[in-house]
């Protein structure tokens, strides 16, 4: 199950007690890279689907940032999964 990590006042980051951080964010990282792919989407267009800046999506997917939740829940919902499955890999 994943969990929420508050990191600041307005920051809150996907959390897993058996994965490091640096698990979750490169198993997101590698998911999202694997359905944009799929799906067959440039950041841009995916970017407009999912209302996400591409920017955003590239700095997530590249592994350069970590996910808030609330971005990490508008792209596993518009990519038809749930966070479990964009972090665990399902």
């Amino acid at each position: 199950m994943t969990y929420i990590k508050v990191v600041g006042l307005h920051e809150v980051k996907l959390y897993d007690g058996k994965y490091k951080k640096d698990e979750i964010t490169t198993n997101f990282a590698n998911r999202l890279k694997m359905e944009r792919e799929r799906m067959g989407l440039s950041y841009s267009k995916l970017s407009k689907i999912l209302m996400v800046g591409h920017t955003t999506l590239h700095e997530v997917e590249t592994g350069r940032t970590t996910v808030l939740l609330s971005t990490a829940a508008r792209i596993a919902i518009g990519l038809g999964l749930s966070l479990d499955d964009m972090v665990m890999g399902r």
